[in-house]
């Protein structure tokens, strides 16, 4: 076993270059005779094959600590970016989800069929506990129904005038 992997790596070490593997047919062709399409090219990992301007560049072409500690310092300035963006949007998520009805529903539970009654045309987004249990969890709905309306939430059957209530105010 050991002579084995030895044989490999002097064949290796001989700076000679691997033949190409021969191939069957000259062309790309399949057994019908028609022409298969070429593989994809691999795509470059930067454009034109060079990388970005800027620290991730420089500590490519130089990398010294100083090149280092510069594209670390970017990237900690970036993902502090991508943070403030990411609250931005669970912000604006929220406001949006705050502006019309959560109904916190189960097929199986005759208090949210009656809910479901009194609400009647009032446009509401029902939602049961497999489709976003980050919002159950937001909210801590631990009965049905519970209705969220402009972030206020209503657990147990809720009258009609409330709802309109807390929507119109």
């Amino acid at each position: 076993m050991r002579t084995a992997a030895l044989m490999l790596l002097l064949a290796g070490a001989s700076g000679e270059e691997t033949p190409p593997r021969p191939a069957f047919f000259p062309q790309c062709v399949d057994f019908w005779g028609t022409r298969r399409k070429a593989p994809p090219a691999p795509a470059p990992i930067w454009d034109g094959d060079k990388p970005p301007p800027g620290p991730a560049r420089q500590l490519l072409e130089d990398p010294t600590i100083e090149s280092a500690r510069r594209y670390l310092e970017w990237q900690r300035g970036r993902l502090e970016r991508l943070q403030k963006a990411l609250k931005a949007l669970e912000a604006a998520k929220a406001e949006r989800e705050s502006e019309g009805i959560l109904f916190f529903t189960r097929e199986d539970c005759a208090y949210c069929r009656l809910q479901d009654r009194i609400l009647g045309d009032l446009p509401v987004r029902r939602i049961r506990p497999e489709e976003a249990p980050e919002l159950w969890q937001r909210y801590r709905v631990e009965a049905t129904p519970t209705l969220v309306v402009r972030g206020k939430v209503y657990p147990g059957v809720t009258a009609r005038e409330e709802i309109e209530k807390e929507v119109n105010r």
